[in-house]
């Protein structure tokens, strides 16, 4: 029995290379590369939005309501989002102070365009101690420096000139001679009323006798007889009626010929009867 002939190796090689079987694979092979490519470039593109980018608006200086609004009517292809807020007195509240990314950069569809707006409500902030007496001029940069507002709304005749005599704070005084200042909270850009000595140039004049007459007949000579100014206010107990009560001590005290600037200021201390030295009226 004879035994059969098997072809070289070569020759197998060359008749498996040619044969449908091997073509038929190898067209499958690229079938299925060429569908897996295909594949993946459509789900890169439906994830990225590839080639497709938008202008990103300039939102800097609008309110913040007219941004969402306009987003709102035109459709943006973007996300709005605030993340942080700061307070600038001079600028309008709620506006956009920044954005990122910038505005006309190109960005891609559902970006988050982030904003920094000016702060609606102020922040709180601790007003710095104010004594009375000091120069006013140093006083006011550094109430300014805290972030307030400063005012000098009203001069007195008086010395040292240039001095604080009253600070207030919505009318109320927060600081005076008679008057020690308290710590508390203002919102920032809040009005610190100052009211200021100055020097007047019509010289002296004697200082006068107010013990013995009443709050009012005290008032009317300071200011029309001799041109001074009414200092601190001193109540005791028993005053019911200020108008008419009594000055029973004053500083600096009376005493004939002595001379005092005008424009200073005297102290008086009020008692509703007349003291028990006082003449009769």
């Amino acid at each position: 029995m004879s035994e059969e002939i098997k072809p070289g190796l070569p020759k197998r090689i060359f008749l498996f290379l040619t044969s449908w079987i091997f073509w038929r694979n190898i067209l499958m092979m690229v079938a299925v590369s060429v569908i897996m490519y295909f594949m993946l470039f459509q789900m890169l593109k439906c994830g990225t939005n590839h080639k497709q980018s938008y202008e990103v608006p300039n939102f800097v200086g609008m309110p913040l309501d007219d941004v969402l609004d306009e987003a709102d009517k035109r459709g943006f292809h973007f996300n709005i989002e605030v993340t942080d807020s700061m307070f600038i007195k001079d600028q309008r509240r709620g506006i956009v102070l920044s954005q990122t990314p910038d505005p006309e950069a190109r960005a891609k569809d559902d970006r988050t365009i982030y904003l920094t707006i000016n702060s609606f409500t102020p922040p709180q902030i601790d007003v710095p101690p104010i004594k009375y007496g000091v120069p006013v001029k140093n006083l006011m940069s550094r109430l300014e420096g805290f972030g307030l507002v400063p005012v000098i709304v009203e001069k007195r005749f008086g010395y040292p000139p240039g001095t604080l005599v009253e600070a207030k704070y919505n009318g109320k005084v927060i600081v005076s001679r008679n008057v020690e200042f308290k710590p508390f909270q203002v919102p920032s850009g809040s009005k610190i009323e100052l009211v200021v000595l100055e020097e007047s140039n019509a010289g002296n004049t004697d200082i006068p006798d107010l013990v013995c007459k009443t709050y009012s007949e005290a008032m009317f000579q300071l200011k029309s007889g001799h041109q001074l100014s009414l200092g601190s206010i001193s109540i005791d107990a028993s005053v019911k009626d200020t108008a008419n009560a009594f000055v029973w001590r004053q500083l600096p005290p009376y005493e004939p010929g002595r001379p005092i600037r005008i424009g200073e200021q005297i102290d008086i201390f009020l008692t509703q009867n007349p003291p028990t030295n006082c003449p009769s009226r």
